[in-house]
Order: C-alpha cells, then structure tokens, then sequence
C-alpha cells in the first residue's frame, strides 16, 4: 500500500539486533514478503543486516544468498575478540565468527567488519587493521570507540582516551590503506553529507519484538528508558499499525534543530550532532566531549586523504596544534 502510493522505486530491508539470525524463521518470512511485495510492484529489492557472526553454518549460508550486504562485529585477533565479545557462560566465539566470514567469501557476499575499541585495545589497533584487512579484505573497516552503555558497562570495558584513539586509528588507517581497505568512523564521512548520522531523523521505522515502533535501533520494546521521547507507535495484535503524527513529526526536526553546541563546528552537516540519546540531546550546550575531538580530527585525516595526501592526513591528524588550526 504505501509503497505503490509513495511511488518507490525499491524496497530495503535491514535485519538488526542483538542478532537478528537468532529469529530465524522469523527474517526468512520477512525475505520472502519482501520479494513477493516487490516483484507485485515491479521494483527491485535488497536486503542486508547486522551481525555477530556467531551463527550455524546453515544460517550463515542462507544469508550469504540471500542478502546483499552484511556488517559483521569482529573486534580483532582472537585474544581481542573473545575478551570484548564472549558468548554464553563467557564462551569464546571468535573461531564461528571467522567460519561465518570464511562461509561470506565463499559466496562471494560482501561485507564490512565493525570493530570495536576499548581502553585495553586501543594500543593494538593497528595490529587489528593488519590482522582484519590481510585474512578477511573487508568491504571497508568501520572503527568505534566503545559506548559505555549496556553489556559494555557491565563488562567493565571502557573508552579510550580521545588522543590515544585518534593515535591509534590514524596508524591503524595507515596498515588498512595498504591493503586497499577504507576505514572509517561513523561520525567522520565528509563525503556523505546527512543530516542525521543515524536513521532517526530520516524516517527509520524500526519495529520492535513487542510491536513499538520508532526511529532508533536501541528503543527495542515498549519499556524502553528512550521510549517515551522517540517511540512513535505500535503494531497491535491484529496487525493494525497506530502511528502518532505529532511523534513522527519530533523525530523529523531532529534533523533541522541542531543542538546549540553544533551551530559553529566544521563537522555538523556529516556528523549531524552524533548520536541525539547518547552524545547530543535537542538542547545540548555542553562544551565538545572526546567524542567531538576525535570526530574532528579524524574528518581532518578523512579530508587530507581525500585529497590523496595520506602522509599528509597522518601527520596533521595526530600533530594536536596542526589539528586544532585545520579545525578552528
């Protein structure tokens, strides 16, 4: 219905958890009403997830021809891995992340490694670069530093310090460019104008087990502490959809009200004020957190290696007064 009265030109779906392959049969059903809706409409359709990695062969064959694209969590060498990312009962799950990613490449279905960074890794993250780039050939790295929220916190893991992090990333970014491999961070693409960095401001719909429905992956049932500020319906039992227009429409001007912190700063029309639940609030008027410094740095580093100066984008990155002038 909405698709044929909107006049889209595609259909895309995006899996995502926790891990979305736990439901199996529940993605495998949304698949195939993805294809029957579109190949009804006669418009293509592509779908992609976010992944642990820790699944049963099986499951990982099945994605490989099915989906288009897929993010797989791998934090590095298993040593590295399985500190930061252990499964049940602290189990080691490094080794069914690379047979999932052995299994990808066999089907030639293309991925990117989402790596993340905590206090203790920091300092071995150009080894990781090396390690992920030479074994897997990623579609591109995607480096974060870690989100003290949730399973990190109890973990006891906690983010690194701005300047050993930016350190870090430009010598790892130096091992990934040799093997023809683009790191990233989230928040520091100036090629990809936004203004939002997620989807929250630009029409995600994201449906919850319990039927809430919002804009952002982390309001994932209806009791959630972000529900009340960004949840903007539900699917009832029936399957009838109740959306609140007024709820929508707070969601929508997140992306024309910057918070006041942003107006001045380079970073604002890719950054788009970072994460609105965790790093940037609608009135936020704090001074610029790690975060900033390292999303300002590393847009300086994505710049110069732009413009195919890489010696130049390592030096200026992490030479702190260069930086601070190609900020100011």
């Amino acid at each position: 219905g909405v698709a044929a009265r909107e006049g889209f030109r595609s259909l895309v779906a995006y899996y995502f958890g926790g891990e979305p392959l736990l439901a199996f049969e529940r993605v495998r059903l949304a698949q195939r009403t993805l294809r029957s809706h579109a190949d009804r409409l006669g418009i293509p359709a592509w779908a992609a997830c976010a992944t642990s990695g820790v699944l049963p062969a099986a499951h990982a064959r099945w994605a490989a021809r099915h989906l288009a694209f897929a993010q797989v969590s791998m934090d590095g060498p298993a040593e590295i891995h399985d500190r930061t990312r252990p499964g049940a009962e602290g189990r080691a799950t490094h080794a069914r992340v690379v047979r999932t990613l052995r299994i990808f490449q066999e089907h030639s279905l293309p991925f990117a490694l989402r790596c993340t960074v905590d206090t203790a890794a920091v300092e071995r993250l150009p080894e990781t670069a090396e390690y992920l780039c030479r074994e897997f050939q990623p579609a591109f790295l995607d480096v974060e530093p870690v989100l003290e929220v949730g399973r990190c916190r109890e973990r006891g893991l906690s983010a690194p310090d701005s300047n050993r992090f930016v350190r870090a990333f430009v010598a790892a970014g130096a091992r990934a460019r040799q093997h023809g491999v683009d790191m990233a961070l989230s928040s520091a693409r100036p090629g990809r104008p936004t203004m939002s960095l997620c989807g929250v401001s630009d029409d995600n719909l994201v449906v919850a087990p319990d039927g809430t429905l919002s804009p952002c992956y982390t309001i994932n049932h209806g009791a959630s502490p972000h529900a009340s500020g960004l949840a903007f319906g539900h699917i009832d039992e029936s399957g009838r959809v109740h959306l609140d227009d007024r709820a929508v429409a707070r969601a929508r001007a997140l992306a024309t009200h910057l918070p006041p912190r942003c107006l001045t700063c380079f970073c604002r029309w890719h950054c788009a004020a970072g994460c609105r639940l965790f790093q940037s609030p609608a009135e936020c008027t704090d001074a610029p957190d790690w975060r900033c410094l390292v999303t300002r740095h590393l847009t300086v580093w994505k710049l110069l290696e732009q413009l195919h100066l890489p010696d130049e984008a390592d030096r200026v990155a992490i030479d702190e007064e260069e930086a601070r002038r190609a900020c100011a």
